[in-house]
């Protein structure tokens, strides 16, 4: 299954560390048995991610994998290892089976199962302990030459980057040649591969009668099947048994104990070349063991086309299903089998809900309109079923879609990527959850369609563009949602990246996933400390929260922080180039007093020609606080989890520039609207004015602009710009204060510009 990816990148630094991710909490505890088992199938378009979030923070390593494709490895605050697999190609060499077993992690590409203790050791593909290498796969040989591998003493050696693409190749042209011919030979004529340090492999004492269970298979075309993936996994408890096998002659075995099972079966149909063309994916949702028995779980029970019947024409554009078989306890053994664009997928129903444990199945489809004129739109479809997997044709209706009118707003042509999470209730205690990356061109507009479904969390992480960088691949301009969920007939404007960017503090859009999330406040005292939490580069949607100082190695970033106490300095620094977030807790005198958070940050360019500085100041009245509990999903500190403190009335601000389009361009001959929202962190006390100037001079000279109130903090400023040409840019201060003596004034550097 799938959860939480890339939120909000932060901290770079040397060997590939890609991201420290700063992100969204699923669930407040995770339950994590030994016998729980993912399996996935991932494919180019759509990568595979198992990610249970049981921390704020995490770090993210991109490794290389001894097939040449790269996995993001994530290790959670909690020690929990976590991997999402970057394939580098289509076809079954680059199809995933994710694996978690004993609190390790493992990434097997499909083309590497048939010779799984025939070969190749499993350690190859524990991405936890690949981590420790990043870029290259340390390696101990027996038996012949091994493909791609540099060889650095007897019987041992390593794959870059280059060897292991040249050894993935290799492995995939002898799979597709045993599976043609229904054998299976030894590796590469006789080859033995494992991790240096493996441990040898041995026979464990059951503790339990033991049965012989037999699955058989034919494939779609009626004959035994060789390379099909088969899990079994006893459902009264997983730790008991629950594990992965692959088809050989039309049968695979396996030796458990009595008891409960969930079977699944997957058949891929290949090309000439090894590309898959369709799916067969067959279960048997609970079966009974007491003997030695044999099941037959053939492709044509498949009898299920996964289809979605959309209000507007919409063509496959790839996907999921899902399927969460828990144990008595609570447990789960996880299936998640993805596939491409184009691709169709069988499933086999079982309409009879179970009896031991539960289960949860559901398809998550990724929709797109078909090449036409005309603004494009997506519907990203998923329906979930409770005890049974049903039939897999659904009628899609208009009023049971939310639309969510989207804007990616970029000041450059980029090919960037839009990452979407979802999660269901019964996937938030587990942390885990559907999601969809696909590549989105910037600027652009597009309508999205999602299901009205309240109990359905969805967020999501929009990334201006991405740099290769040698096995790397780098995300920059990121601006990641809070979760929230949606309800049928809901109509939605959602902007990514909308200019100015500024400085913001997480927000919590409402709803029931409120639950799921864990967010914190942008600043909090907890007795006489007082916690920061504030993101630079931000946008301007509720919820949303950008970038800070993350960078691209071209850029120049820099920034600082002052906080003063009855206009004295207290603490000050210069914010970390790379960090992700203003964080930080600092002592303070426990007399009432009135504090001053003084914060700057710049960054500067190839791809930033707007939003190249921030300067926001807030005052606000504060005091000692004791014995305050702060609601769910709130929690107090980034560094320090916790909901005992209060929130700091600081002020709040967010803009919206009339007539912009999607490149941050607004036209210079019009009169220049901004409707300014200023509120604050907690209730806090009614605005009593507001103030904006400008420049068109990078801040050198200032005008005044007309401010006039709406009501409710909201505020309309407007000016006349005498630009001498097109392609000036604008420059904003604005200031209001509140009636507790509270204030705010923000200078956004270049924070659009005119044509």
């Amino acid at each position: 299954m799938r959860s939480a990816k890339v939120t909000d990148s932060c901290v770079s630094g040397q060997h590939r560390l890609i991201v420290r991710l700063v992100r969204e909490v699923l669930l407040r505890k995770s339950r994590i048995s030994l016998g729980v088992l993912a399996l996935a199938l991932a494919v180019p378009a759509i990568p595979a991610t198992a990610a249970p979030a049981t921390a704020t923070t995490d770090q993210a390593t991109e490794v290389l994998l001894p097939t040449g494709d790269h996995v993001i490895v994530r290790t959670l605050a909690n020690g929990a290892s976590t991997a999402s697999v970057l394939p580098g190609g289509a076809g079954i060499g680059h199809t995933y089976i994710a694996l978690t077993l004993n609190g390790d992690r493992y990434e097997v590409p499909a083309s590497a199962v048939p010779y799984l203790g025939n070969g190749l050791d499993l350690s190859l593909f524990d991405v936890t302990a690949l981590a420790a290498n990043k870029n290259t796969v340390p390696v101990t040989f027996s038996g012949g030459a091994v493909p791609g591998l540099t060889v650095t003493g007897a019987g041992t050696g390593y794959l870059n980057a280059d060897g292991a693409k040249e050894l993935g190749a290799a492995l995939t042209k002898q799979y597709l040649a045993d599976k043609a011919k229904a054998q299976k030979p030894a590796l590469f004529g006789g080859v033995s591969l494992s991790a240096p340090g493996a441990k040898p492999q041995t026979t464990a004492t059951p503790h339990f009668p033991m049965r012989t269970v037999t699955i058989a298979g034919d494939n779609a075309d009626g004959k035994p099947d060789t390379g099909a993936l088969v899990l079994l996994a006893n459902v009264d408890d997983t730790a008991r048994y629950a594990a992965p096998n692959e088809m050989f002659q039309g049968t695979a075995k396996f030796s458990v104990p009595d008891g409960h099972y969930f079977a699944a079966v997957v058949y891929f149909d290949t090309d000439a070349d090894g590309n898959v063309t369709a799916e067969h994916d067959v279960f048997d949702s609970q079966l009974t063991v007491s003997g030695d028995q044999t099941i037959r779980l053939d492709a044509k029970k498949a009898t299920s086309r996964l289809t979605m019947v959309t209000p507007r024409p919409s063509q496959n554009s790839g996907g999921a299903f899902y399927v969460a078989r828990m144990d008595t306890a609570g447990h789960p053994a996880l299936i998640q089998l993805s596939f491409g664009a184009g691709v169709p997928v069988w499933v086999s129903p079982q309409p009879t809900p179970v009896t031991v444990g539960t289960m949860y199945s559901y398809p998550q489809m990724w929709l797109t309109s078909p090449p036409a004129p005309g603004a494009p739109y997506v519907y990203d479809l998923q329906y979930l079923a409770t005890g049974v997997i049903p039939a897999q044709r659904y009628v899609v209706r208009a009023k049971d879609l939310a639309t969510l009118n989207t804007g990616f707003y970029s000041d450059y042509a980029t090919s960037g990527l839009f990452d979407m999470v979802t999660v269901y209730p019964f996937e938030a205690q587990f942390g885990i959850g559907g999601e969809l990356t696909v590549q989105q061109n910037m600027p652009a507009s597009t309508t999205f369609y999602v299901p009205g479904d309240p109990t359905l969390g969805r967020n999501a992480t929009s990334i201006k563009y991405t740099v290769p960088s040698g096995d790397s691949i780098w995300f920059y301009g990121m601006q990641h949602s809070s979760l929230s969920d949606y309800h049928a007939g809901q109509v939605v404007t959602e902007n990514w990246n909308k200019f100015p960017l500024h400085t913001t503090a997480q927000a919590n859009p409402g709803g029931a996933a409120d639950k799921n999330a864990a967010l914190v406040p942008g600043a909090s005292r907890a007795g006489d400390t007082e916690s920061f939490h504030l993101a630079p580069f931000s946008d301007n949607q509720p919820g949303h929260s950008g970038p800070g100082l993350w960078s691209d190695p071209r850029d120049t970033v820099s920034g600082s922080w002052q906080l003063d106490q009855d206009g004295t300095k207290i603490a000050g620094d210069q914010l970390s180039a790379g960090a992700l977030a203003f964080d930080q807790r600092i002592p303070v005198s426990a007399v009432p007093s009135t504090l001053r958070l003084t914060l700057d940050a710049n960054r500067t360019g190839p791809m930033y020609r707007l939003g190249t500085a921030t300067h926001t100041e807030w005052t606000w009245r504060s005091t000692h606080q004791q014995g305050t509990t702060l609601p769910a999903p709130w929690q107090c500190s980034e560094q320090a989890a916790g909901d005992n403190c209060a929130v700091e009335p600081m002020m709040t601000v967010s803009y919206d520039v009339n007539n912009m389009d999607t490149t941050g361009t607004v036209p210079s001959d019009l009169t220049q609207g901004i409707d300014l929202t200023f509120g604050h962190l907690d209730l806090g006390s009614a605005i009593t004015d507001a103030a904006l100037q400008y420049s068109t001079d990078d801040g050198a000279s200032w005008q005044n602009g007309s401010v006039s109130p709406s009501g409710n903090g909201k505020f309309h400023a407007s000016f006349v710009v005498n630009a001498t040409a097109p392609g000036e840019y604008v420059t904003l201060k604005v200031t209001a204060h509140d009636a507790a003596g509270g204030a705010i004034t923000e200078t956004l550097t270049r924070a659009y510009v005119l044509y």
